[in-house]
């Protein structure tokens, strides 16, 4: 299935543990949109909650007219999502980047495993073991935190939005 022209999840034949036919949907995230992305950019990469920068995300959901399914036992181990190599700013791409899924009970995208650069360069290619919203990321391991205060007495509801870039 096709989310976008930047990332690709490959389905093959018994993936899903169905016995007639499913609806497939994905969809892609947009990281961009400041309601788009599920969370506040927490993730645990593993060492504890830090946060993440993402490159890349997309939602997938496998359904019939009674039930969510997810992969079979054989697809656990068979299928890939691929994301564009070009999404990623880096002038030296790594060899491997982080791919998370969202755990809707913390609130927090928790690592899944490695994506790795495909040997044209071209892709980062990983293998799922579940589906829900799935993400291509890199850790922010010296991230800052900026702090605004009314002034005293004010309740903190703000009636304007702020922007900072840091270069």
């Amino acid at each position: 299935a096709n989310c976008n022209s930047n990332i690709t999840v490959n389905l093959p034949p018994n993936s899903i543990a169905a016995s007639g036919p499913v609806t497939v949907s994905m969809s892609a995230i947009d990281i961009f949109s400041a309601d788009g992305m599920p969370g506040d950019n927490a993730a645990d990469f593993g060492n504890g909650t830090s946060m993440m920068e993402s490159f890349g995300a997309f939602s997938l959901d496998i359904y019939d007219n009674e039930k969510f399914y997810n992969l079979s036992k054989e697809g656990k181990e068979k299928v890939t999502v691929k994301i564009a190599a070009g999404q990623f700013p880096a002038k030296e791409l790594p060899p491997s980047v982080p791919i998370l899924s969202y755990n809707e009970k913390s609130g927090v995208w928790e690592k899944e495993g490695d994506a790795k650069l495909d040997s044209a360069g071209k892709a980062y290619v990983a293998t799922v073991s579940h589906f829900s919203a799935v993400n291509f990321d890199i850790e922010k391991t010296t991230p800052s935190c900026l702090r605004f205060k009314d002034k005293s007495g004010d309740s903190f509801d703000p009636p304007y939005k702020a922007e900072v870039t840091v270069i």
